[in-house]
């Protein structure tokens, strides 16, 4: 049996891999890109995607403006946000462009399991790893 694919959307190459990373352990197979536009062309090439993770604060566009164009191009395809700062101001908008949910950085592989449960339980596979080793990608900072 394959793993689902996820697009993981992250201008920090470094989150991108940590996440990647945690998604594995967790029975996906991440694909990374560093900006809305290489996510869009991802999107375009290879629209079978179980889900969609992407930062809302990026250079050159949002993971709100990525949740719009997928909500009207892409219809139906679960997106997730993730930002370390408030979200106050925008719950309209991810409600609007049917943003699933929303990750606060810093965190931990646990969060990631809980947003993920409700709809991916069927795929969800506990971490092999020992605890030690599960620590040390456990932080997104």
């Amino acid at each position: 049996m394959s793993m689902p694919t996820v697009l993981v959307v992250d201008d920090d190459p470094a989150i991108n891999k940590l996440v990647q990373t945690q998604l594995g352990l967790l029975g996906f197979q991440a694909l990374s890109c560093d900006s809305i536009a290489s996510a869009k062309r991802s999107l375009t090439s290879q629209p079978a995607f179980a889900f969609v993770l992407s930062d809302i604060n990026m250079p050159g566009g949002s993971g709100l403006e990525l949740a719009s164009w997928i909500n009207k191009e892409h219809h139906g395809l679960p997106m997730y946000l993730m930002t370390g700062q408030s979200i106050d101001s925008m719950k309209e908008a991810l409600k609007e462009n049917n943003v699933l949910d929303v990750l606060f950085k810093p965190f931990q592989i646990r969060d990631l399991i809980a947003m993920l449960a409700t709809r991916f339980e069927h795929i969800l596979t506990p971490p092999l790893y020992p605890a030690n080793q599960v620590n040390q990608v456990n932080q997104v900072a």
